[in-house]
């Protein structure tokens, strides 16, 4: 069945918050989108307000309005309209549950940027703590196997990623001498 030519209105006032968002779908009263559109959020924030509709799922619905339900030029003039008549409280209500929805979604995306911001810090940590320990690990290995560990082999293991010092450390462990060692941080 296409709704497209179905009339809206008696699916905006009654029945279940599914029916109102369909109504998005069908055939305002006069050609009025922006009137539907208002209708349809105020019909859930009654929704909401009485208990048999959560926010949750007026989230999605509110999204269906969104992006089936686009006022072109003229209709965003009627609602600014509507908003001075005697509807502004039904439009005042549309608008609170417009605004609540943006700033819920933002406030999830803020939300979400700070978890995977938090992650990747810790996960850099951790990286960087590895990379840290394994150049004290060389340093330890050459100063207890030969006495010292030079600064420039500590500013070499210093540009050095996770396999190339583990590839050191191991030559830190098989190495005979000092410039052993040094001839394999050289070819590494």
């Amino acid at each position: 069945m296409a709704l497209k030519g179905v009339p809206a209105a008696p699916y905006v006032e009654a029945g279940p918050a599914l029916a109102a968002g369909l109504a998005a779908l069908m055939k305002p009263a006069g050609d009025d989108r922006s009137a539907l559109r208002n209708g349809v959020l105020t019909r859930w924030g009654t929704l909401v307000q009485s208990g048999a509709l959560d926010e949750a799922r007026m989230l999605l619905l509110v999204n269906l309005v969104q992006t089936t339900l686009k006022l072109r030029r003229r209709e965003v003039r009627r609602a600014a309209e509507m908003r001075e008549g005697e509807q502004a409280m039904e439009i005042e209500i549309a608008d609170e549950i417009e605004t609540t929805w943006a700033d819920k979604l933002l406030q999830r995306g803020r939300e979400q940027g700070i978890e995977q911001g938090i992650e990747r810090g810790i996960e850099r940590g951790r990286i960087g703590g590895a990379l840290a320990a394994r150049r004290e690990d060389i340093v330890r290995v050459l100063q207890a196997r030969f006495g010292t560990a030079p600064t420039v082999v500590q500013q070499r293991l210093e540009e050095a990623d996770q396999p190339r010092l583990d590839r050191l450390f191991d030559a830190a462990l098989r190495a005979a001498t000092l410039d052993g060692f040094m001839t394999a941080l050289q070819e590494s």
